[in-house]
């Protein structure tokens, strides 16, 4: 196959490919936190009812980032994902409905944390949007992680050491376990209040073989769920996620294989043409629980009399009934997808362990099973032209220039002709093959068609969640300067902000900073300006005499408390200092300097710098 011009869809691929991208994005953030995308092998909607998932990782990764600054609660900043059909990184906005609401939770959360966090959010994910790749999977584990650092919960070599961890020892660490069920209900809040907490899971955890996830079957709403302990729609009850019981493995440790499992098989996914979300499978999905709660009435009202047998036995179809102290036939057809769920790991077993032809199309079978389920479970939401898109795309893989391939899964759950179409092949096969598929596909289906990822080519992810950048412990992205800048802010405060710049965003933001004291070099910068000794008498006078006024903002400093360097005549203080520094500060910037001198001659003054809507920085260190 001819890839020439293609980016391979890998982290490696991008970070090379786009540097200035990833060094602006690195620059302004003090810490980044990376964890990969993944797609479930079968229906990830049946870990909400009690069944496994089977999730696998791509070697593309979310990076969520935090820019500290004087405000003390959460914003988000920047959102640049990268766009495959175009080979380019786009900015995005987040939906404002969702992003209050995030905000709103993540400010719950944030009361929780052992020290308070503040700064603005950003994000740079590798991970397409809505192909059905858990991008908000590996966003919100990245948020939770970043949290939990920036808070002093955890470090990094704690993190490193967590990711590697057998999963039932990782399950029994508090601090791992306080990070997942955040993450779990950052992913809940993005899905209209339903998480299955898998895709989080997965993103967490270091792993060649696929990850299974497993909680506590879920049911109904927050307000009535009357056959489980907890609901599947939360309704805004996050704390539900504090308690419900949970279970992951590596596969390769579940079946107690020596190494990572060798797959007989080659895979990759398609992109169809337009963005699919998860959430909106689960408003169809309530309408068909109304629909069999409805035929359950149907039953008792007009059918409970029907014979049976001669014997006082109730009909079957009435003992499946709520009425009859069951869980009703919503519950009992939910629990043909768990059945599915356990199969696809048996197959998935046989797979790897014997590598047939028979074994792959065995689990084929079984995940097309499960999407066949989910179709009835989520009618109501296909498009007209979904049974015509179906068809075409099975009529070209059952063609004999296409044999051997088997399209497997849509993602996230189903088609409607969005998201990622996911496929397998015997190992070998798609190399010769994909190019003539892919053509095909955009001839007959849709000219928006495009490969998102091939296995044997853009490579597999093995690694989990990952520290990339963190300032204050000295570990540097490849993309910025080995270097930190410590600065003490002032704005509206009487106490100071402390941050921590890299080279190239302390560069970016004294450009901004209405004021900076650089006491290492003896420069005052205005708007990144330095002043001259044309505009100052001294500059290292000057800067110890705000420091002092910075230190007692808002306040009447005696002139016996300013440093012994400083003038100590009244009319040497206004005439050297503060009307030169006024008069500079007004034009440059346009902006009145709150600094004042009044009292009477000699050493009976008094200086003041009142609060203001100015930023005034005092860069303190180099390292």
């Amino acid at each position: 196959m001819n890839h020439a011009g293609r980016i391979s869809m890998n982290s490696e691929s991008l970070r090379s490919r786009f540097p200035e991208v990833y060094k602006e994005f690195f620059a302004k953030c003090s810490t980044v936190v990376s964890a990969p995308g993944s797609f479930f092998w079968s229906a990830g909607l049946a870990v909400i009812y009690g069944g496994i998932g089977v999730i696998e990782k791509i070697p593309l990764r979310v990076y969520v980032g935090i820019e500290r600054d004087h405000d003390t609660t959460l914003r988000f900043g920047d959102y640049i994902s990268y766009i495959p059909h175009q080979q380019q990184f786009e900015n995005f906005s987040h939906n404002k409905v969702y992003e209050e609401k995030l905000l709103q939770l993540l400010d719950d959360v944030c009361r929780g944390l052992p020290n308070t966090v503040g700064g603005k959010i950003h994000i740079l994910s590798e991970v397409p949007r809505g192909a059905g790749l858990n991008q908000s999977g590996a966003s919100n584990m990245g948020i939770s992680v970043l949290l939990a650092l920036e808070s002093g919960m955890t470090d990094r070599e704690h993190i490193e050491k967590q990711v590697s961890t057998k999963t039932p020892e990782l399950q029994k660490d508090p601090v791992f376990d306080k990070i997942f069920r955040t993450s779990w209900k950052l992913e809940a809040c993005a899905h209209a209040d339903v998480g299955s907490g898998g895709g989080t899971y997965a993103a967490f955890v270091a792993s060649a073989s696929p990850i299974l996830f497993y909680s506590e079957r879920r049911q109904g709403t927050f307000s009535e769920h009357p056959y489980a302990r907890y609901p599947s729609n939360v309704e805004g009850h996050y704390e539900m996620f504090d308690t419900i019981e949970y279970a992951g493995y590596r596969l390769k440790d579940l079946f107690g294989w020596r190494g990572e499992p060798v797959w007989p098989i080659d895979y990759g996914l398609i992109y169809l043409g337009q963005q699919k979300h998860s959430g909106i499978f689960l408003g169809p999905m309530r309408i068909i629980k109304k629909s069999l709660d409805r035929l359950e009435d149907f039953v008792v009202e007009h059918m409970k009399e029907f014979p049976s047998s001669s014997r006082d036995v109730d009909p079957a179809f009435y003992f499946m009934t709520q009425a009859n102290n069951h869980r009703g036939f919503w519950e009992k057809s939910i629990n043909f997808l768990l059945i599915l769920s356990v199969k696809a790991i048996d197959d998935l077993k046989k797979l790897v362990e014997n590598g047939t032809a028979e074994a792959l199309n065995e689990f084929v079978d079984t995940v097309d099973l499960q999407e066949q389920v989910m179709k009835f479970f989520t009618k109501g939401i296909t498009q007209s032209d979904e049974v015509g898109f179906l068809s075409r795309i099975r009529d070209i893989i059952s063609n004999k220039a296409t044999n051997g391939l088997r399209s497997i899964k849509f993602l996230p759950d189903r088609a409607d002709a969005g998201g990622d179409l996911l496929f397998v092949a015997p190992q070998g096969y798609l190399q010769d093959h994909i190019e003539e598929f892919q053509t095909l596909l955009r001839t007959h289906v849709s000219p928006l068609i495009r490969i998102d990822y091939m296995s044997w080519i853009d490579g597999i992810e093995t690694g989990g969640v990952h520290v990339e950048q963190n300032l204050t412990m000295k570990q540097f992205s490849d993309f910025i300067s080995h270097g930190t800048l410590h600065v003490a802010e002032w704005k509206s405060e009487s106490l100071p902000t402390h941050r921590v710049y890299s080279v190239e965003a302390f560069e970016e933001s004294k450009m901004h900073m209405d004021l900076l004291l650089d006491e290492l070099e003896h420069k005052i910068l205005v708007n990144g300006r330095p002043l001259t000794s044309k505009d100052i008498k001294s500059a290292k006078a000057t800067i110890e005499i705000l420091k002092v006024l910075l230190e007692n903002l808002g306040e009447d400093v005696p002139a016996m408390q300013l440093p012994e360097s400083a003038y100590i005549e009244r009319n040497e203080m206004q005439s050297k200092i503060i009307s030169p520094l006024a008069t500079s500060f007004k034009r440059i910037t346009g902006k009145h300097l709150p600094l004042s001198l009044h009292g009477g001659l000699r050493k009976n003054f008094a200086m003041k710098l009142d609060k203001s809507d100015l930023t005034i920085g005092v860069l303190e260190r180099k390292e």
